[in-house]
């Protein structure tokens, strides 16, 4: 586990990480909401999967080096995995439309295959990656994983 609490105990006014949500109802005010007991509010913005624009621009304006989603919020995390300029990229029980037979060290993925059900493709590469130890495997439902993953990889 990596240590990251003293970045955002620093309360920047600079934006440094950006954390994306999924589909309702995990939008962006869903995962602040799930980030707020964090009370590190300083610096880190929330945005919904399908704005690839406002993402792109925050990346682009800002010293980000933090990136986060969570479900279809993945989609605009994964392709950036391999970008070590980034200090930490998180994908939380993310869609995914490939099977990744390793993950950078800057990368920190949690799921759980059993959580996506209704959706064969993505359980099936989510389960092989568990399966290999690419992912980490959590026993918590889908829209419980955002507030663990912030918890354990924030060091509280």
């Amino acid at each position: 586990m990596i240590k990251l609490r003293h970045l955002f105990e620093q309360q920047q006014d600079d934006i440094h990480t950006i954390v994306v949500g999924g589909i309702a109802p995990a939008t962006a005010e869903w995962m602040k909401e799930q980030w707020e007991p964090l009370q590190l509010l300083k610096g880190v913005t929330f945005i919904n999967h399908d704005d690839k624009s406002k993402f792109n621009e925050l990346l682009q304006n800002n010293n980000i080096t933090h990136i986060m989603g969570f479900s279809a919020g993945a989609k605009l995390i994964w392709p950036h995995i391999n970008n070590s300029n980034f200090e930490v990229i998180g994908l939380i029980d993310p869609s995914t439309k490939k099977i990744y037979e390793s993950l950078p060290t800057n990368v920190r993925m949690i799921s759980r295959w059993n959580n996506w059900g209704g959706y064969p493709s993505i359980r099936n590469k989510l389960k092989a990656m568990e399966e290999s130890g690419v992912s980490k495997r959590v026993e918590k439902k889908h829209l419980e994983m955002p507030n663990r993953f912030f918890s354990q990889n924030l060091y509280l």
